[in-house]
Protein backbone atom coordinates (compact mmCIF):
# COMPACT_ATOMS: atom_id res chain seq x y z
CA UNK A 1 0.00 0.00 0.00
CA UNK A 2 1.19 3.63 -0.82
CA UNK A 3 1.58 6.64 1.48
CA UNK A 4 -1.43 8.81 -0.34
CA UNK A 5 0.02 11.46 -2.75
CA UNK A 6 -1.67 14.97 -1.81
CA UNK A 7 -1.81 17.88 -3.90
CA UNK A 8 -3.88 21.57 -3.73
CA UNK A 9 -7.30 19.85 -4.60
CA UNK A 10 -6.62 16.18 -5.06
CA UNK A 11 -5.76 12.92 -3.14
CA UNK A 12 -4.00 9.90 -5.17
CA UNK A 13 -4.53 6.78 -2.94
CA UNK A 14 -5.37 3.15 -2.98
CA UNK A 15 -8.63 2.25 -3.94
CA UNK A 16 -10.88 1.54 -0.62
CA UNK A 17 -14.48 -0.01 -0.65
CA UNK A 18 -16.65 2.83 -0.25
CA UNK A 19 -15.22 3.95 -3.77
CA UNK A 20 -17.47 1.06 -5.45
CA UNK A 21 -20.54 2.90 -5.80
CA UNK A 22 -19.07 6.33 -7.79
CA UNK A 23 -16.46 3.66 -9.96
CA UNK A 24 -19.82 2.33 -11.07
CA UNK A 25 -21.55 5.74 -11.52
CA UNK A 26 -18.35 7.14 -13.53
CA UNK A 27 -17.49 3.64 -15.36
CA UNK A 28 -21.09 3.98 -16.89
CA UNK A 29 -20.06 6.65 -19.41
CA UNK A 30 -19.57 5.70 -22.89
CA UNK A 31 -16.57 6.91 -23.24
CA UNK A 32 -14.74 5.22 -20.56
CA UNK A 33 -16.28 1.68 -20.97
CA UNK A 34 -15.38 2.00 -24.65
CA UNK A 35 -12.90 -0.93 -23.68
CA UNK A 36 -14.90 -4.29 -22.56
CA UNK A 37 -12.83 -4.93 -19.64
CA UNK A 38 -13.74 -1.77 -18.26
CA UNK A 39 -17.59 -2.23 -18.20
CA UNK A 40 -19.79 -2.85 -14.90
CA UNK A 41 -23.32 -4.22 -15.06
CA UNK A 42 -23.90 -4.03 -11.23
CA UNK A 43 -22.53 -2.36 -7.85
CA UNK A 44 -21.54 -6.20 -6.67
CA UNK A 45 -18.93 -5.88 -10.04
CA UNK A 46 -17.72 -2.48 -9.09
CA UNK A 47 -17.19 -3.99 -4.93
CA UNK A 48 -15.38 -7.00 -6.92
CA UNK A 49 -13.01 -5.17 -8.83
CA UNK A 50 -12.29 -2.37 -5.91
CA UNK A 51 -10.63 -5.66 -4.09
CA UNK A 52 -8.84 -6.19 -7.01
CA UNK A 53 -7.18 -2.67 -7.32
CA UNK A 54 -7.29 -1.79 -3.48
CA UNK A 55 -3.64 -3.87 -2.93
CA UNK A 56 -2.30 -2.28 -6.48
CA UNK A 57 -0.07 0.15 -6.28
CA UNK A 58 0.17 0.42 -10.03
CA UNK A 59 -3.89 1.44 -10.34
CA UNK A 60 -4.83 4.20 -7.63
CA UNK A 61 -7.71 6.16 -6.93
CA UNK A 62 -8.21 9.77 -7.93
CA UNK A 63 -10.72 11.62 -4.99
CA UNK A 64 -11.39 15.09 -4.26
CA UNK A 65 -9.55 16.28 -0.89
CA UNK A 66 -11.91 18.09 0.72
CA UNK A 67 -14.67 15.35 0.62
CA UNK A 68 -12.58 11.98 -0.24
CA UNK A 69 -14.86 11.10 -3.46
CA UNK A 70 -13.75 9.37 -6.63
CA UNK A 71 -13.82 10.80 -9.49
CA UNK A 72 -11.17 9.18 -11.37
CA UNK A 73 -8.12 6.78 -11.90
CA UNK A 74 -4.57 6.55 -12.75
CA UNK A 75 -2.67 3.56 -13.43
CA UNK A 76 0.46 1.74 -15.24
CA UNK A 77 -0.20 -0.89 -17.68
CA UNK A 78 2.52 -3.32 -18.71
CA UNK A 79 0.90 -5.26 -21.53
CA UNK A 80 3.77 -6.43 -23.69
CA UNK A 81 7.20 -6.97 -22.74
CA UNK A 82 8.07 -4.11 -25.35
CA UNK A 83 5.32 -1.83 -24.32
CA UNK A 84 4.18 0.04 -21.30
CA UNK A 85 1.57 2.94 -20.44
CA UNK A 86 0.41 5.75 -17.94
CA UNK A 87 -3.66 6.11 -18.21
CA UNK A 88 -5.21 9.11 -15.97
CA UNK A 89 -9.17 9.58 -16.48
CA UNK A 90 -10.57 12.52 -13.95
CA UNK A 91 -14.76 13.01 -14.37
CA UNK A 92 -16.64 15.88 -12.08
CA UNK A 93 -20.55 15.71 -12.73
CA UNK A 94 -20.44 12.81 -15.94
CA UNK A 95 -18.00 14.86 -17.78
CA UNK A 96 -14.71 14.15 -18.81
CA UNK A 97 -12.29 16.23 -17.38
CA UNK A 98 -9.28 14.66 -18.19
CA UNK A 99 -7.97 11.90 -20.29
CA UNK A 100 -4.59 11.15 -20.85
CA UNK A 101 -2.85 7.75 -22.14
CA UNK A 102 0.80 7.78 -23.03
CA UNK A 103 2.88 4.82 -23.94
CA UNK A 104 6.25 4.41 -24.43
CA UNK A 105 8.22 1.25 -26.55
CA UNK A 106 10.53 -0.08 -24.39
CA UNK A 107 14.06 -0.93 -25.68
CA UNK A 108 17.17 -2.82 -24.47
Amino acid sequence: MITAINTDRLVLRNYQDRDAAALLEYRAHPTVHCFARERLGSLAEAQRDIREKSGDDLQLAVCTKDDDRLIGSVFAEFDQPDTSGLVMLVMADRKILTYCMCLTANSD
